[in-house]
């Protein structure tokens, strides 16, 4: 059993937004492999099933061939980073999913979106958390928009380009020919442009009860919450939420390096930020203080790394520290240091772990 952190830091003077791209789009790629032993290696995906995940390591003894070899899924902490999906349509689901696509179709029960990778699929409007259609510029502010459309309401949203926002139900929409929005007020109903809107947010919200075994990273920037997956010359991914589905024929996902992250949902390991700390203390250089990110760096943006992004973690601006009581069952403590991204101007870094100090008592 153990515990896993990755700490980022970044500066109050520099918040470039710049987007960690992780690679071309479908470039077949070798990327860090971490296991539950702590173990840290290069490695390239070859599969996916039920019980493990199968890797093509380099071998150290001189041979040219590099050794293919089957871990059980337990055994993988994180392989890979995620890219930030910078195109839309962006379909949100209910069990934390990124759809990226074009919708073509929003009727009373269901959404139409038609992607490059899965054609053409249609979920029913119960899964549906928000659709983004126009996308800030800068990282941070693209996530704190998808982030808010995350939130719960008691009602649908629509978000408008002008900074608007009208709060309803939306009834339909036509995308195709018409390309308008019919959206019912308290005791109306509008005809919106669909040009004029930027995101909608529907009352579904986050399903807090559906577990994931598996997140992905696809090189499109989505990000699947997976029941289950199967990947080898083809693949096919069940969600969380219920919705399956099945890479387009002429696509081989392995040598095209579809996928660019992968993390097991275990109860074999746990992250700090799953946990309420015990206590943050930040100490300021001037008098701007900051909070602690969960999953987040201090900006509200993704915790941003150069080879990619990283799903879990935490945030934290220098100076500061942040305590947690390790929860019973778990005897081992592991943990990944890097500097934000978006902390451009940071060439160096102190840092100091410490385990043992007595609970309720931060060090």
């Amino acid at each position: 059993c153990g515990l896993l952190v990755a700490l980022c830091w970044v500066s109050s003077n520099n918040c470039s937004g710049a987007d960690p791209s992780g690679g071309a789009t479908g470039e077949r790629r070798s990327a860090e492999l971490i296991r539950l032993s702590g173990l840290s290696e290069e490695v390239r995906l070859l599969a996916i099933d039920d019980v493990g995940v199968t890797f093509r390591f380099a071998r150290d003894d001189g041979q040219a061939t590099p050794a293919v070899s089957r871990l059980p899924m337990h055994e993988v902490v994180r392989w890979g980073t995620r890219r930030d999906p910078t195109e839309v349509d962006q379909l949100l689901l209910s069990d934390g999913s990124i759809m990226v696509g074009h919708v073509t179709d929003i009727s009373r029960e269901s959404l139409s979106l038609t992607t490059d990778y899965w054609g053409e699929l249609v979920f029913p409007r119960r899964v549906v958390v928000g659709i983004v259609w126009s996308l800030p510029t800068k990282l941070v502010e693209r996530w704190k928009l998808r982030d808010s459309l995350l939130s719960d309401a008691k009602r649908d949203h629509l978000r408008l380009n002008n900074g608007d926002v009208l709060t309803g139900r939306l009834v339909s929409a036509d995308l195709k020919q018409a390309r308008n929005f019919r959206f019912a007020l308290a005791s109306s109903e509008l005809t919106v442009p669909a040009d004029s809107v930027a995101a909608w947010q529907t009352s579904v919200g986050l399903d807090k009860g559906v577990a994931a075994r598996l997140i992905l990273g696809m090189s499109d920037g989505s990000r699947l919450a997976a029941d289950k997956v199967a990947l080898s010359e083809t693949m096919q991914v069940k969600l969380g939420c219920g919705p399956s589905l099945t890479l387009e024929s002429h696509i081989r996902p392995v040598a095209e390096g579809l996928v660019c992250f992968l993390q097991p949902v275990s109860d074999d390991v746990r992250f700090l930020s799953d946990l309420n700390p015990l206590g943050h203390r930040h100490i300021p250089f001037l008098a701007t203080k900051w909070d602690w990110g969960a999953d987040r760096n201090v900006l509200g943006g993704p915790i941003a790394i150069d080879r990619g992004i990283l799903d879990r973690g935490i945030g934290m601006h220098s100076t500061a520290r942040l305590a947690f009581d390790m929860p019973a069952g778990f005897d081992e403590f592991q943990s990944e240091l890097a500097i934000d991204r978006s902390a451009a101007s940071i060439t160096t870094l102190a840092i100091a772990g410490l385990v043992g100090a007595p609970v309720g008592r931060p060090p």
